[in-house]
């Protein structure tokens, strides 16, 4: 039988969100009528500053376009960087190998944190 603790748990985060938003903005109001209630700021953990709104993040999958897109131009930089700076190997066996071996393996070092932010969750 399916459950719906995770639906539950996602609705009342919701509406939590919009309950604190409301506190939020009828202090702010208050504030603005009565500045005497002023001095509570500081204990209530409310701020008289007017409430954000809530901006929901970047979806995994704008995230996975975002990253896809950066990691294809990175690459062509990269590739363009490394034949150019190639021309300038000698043209012995042994530096050849040595220099497009750490090349050709060194190019994803760059790329962990794009990739962990990529499949963060949430």
């Amino acid at each position: 039988m399916p459950t719906t603790s995770s639906a539950t748990a996602n609705s009342q985060m919701a509406t939590g969100l919009e309950r604190s938003e409301l506190r939020n903005e009828i202090m702010w109001r208050g504030w603005r009528s009565n500045p005497a209630e002023l001095w509570r700021a500081p204990f209530s953990g409310l701020t008289s500053a007017r409430p954000a709104r809530y901006e929901p993040r970047m979806t995994p999958r704008v995230r996975k376009f975002v990253g896809m897109i950066a990691i294809l131009a990175f690459m062509a930089v990269y590739v363009i960087v490394v034949s150019t700076i190639g021309d300038y190997v000698p043209d012995h066996w042994l530096a050849q190998l040595v220099y497009y071996g750490l090349s050709g393996t060194l190019w994803g070092v760059p790329l962990f944190p794009l990739i962990r932010w990529m499949n963060r969750e949430g």
